[in-house]
């Protein structure tokens, strides 16, 4: 029936979310067609829900450029194929986000995997402050 479809629809609407290795041109066209068969049945909404869905469900790496999309495009004004052709010249530097954000995530912090790292440990030169003086230890070899 129409109420199960649009039941339907609305709901696929409120779940739809860009996909971790989906490309902005998969994204785009998947969304395209969800509000294309959401037009179909007469379902309307304002081109500022339809924006800002499209936008808000972006990945992490795109942060920086959907922000300057709200800031200078308007979510109210633009259409969302507007904003998709925007958002995919900067697909590359979006891609280059997430590389350093997974390069960042895999690093390692703890000091103990850092000493490790040192190749002569034992010739480290530690420093320590007193109340009074500021001194250092020059720890060599046995």
């Amino acid at each position: 029936t129409k109420e199960d479809r649009e039941s339907q629809l609305y709901d696929d609407f409120e779940h739809f979310r860009k996909h971790k290795e989906e490309s902005i041109h998969s994204y785009y066209v998947r969304f395209a067609k969800l509000i294309n068969d959401m037009r179909n049945i007469k379902m309307t909404m304002s081109r500022l829900q339809l924006n800002s869905k499209f936008v808000n469900n972006m990945l992490p790496e795109w942060g920086r450029f959907v922000t300057a999309v709200k800031l200078n495009r308007g979510l109210r004004d633009s259409k969302y194929d507007q904003l998709y052709t925007y958002l995919k010249q900067h697909e590359t530097h979006a891609q280059e986000n997430k590389m350093m954000m997974e390069r960042f995530s895999q690093s390692t912090v703890d000091p103990l995997a850092l000493m490790s790292n040192v190749s002569n440990p034992s010739s480290l030169t530690y420093y320590y402050q007193s109340s009074s003086t500021s001194s250092s230890i020059q720890v060599f070899p046995q």
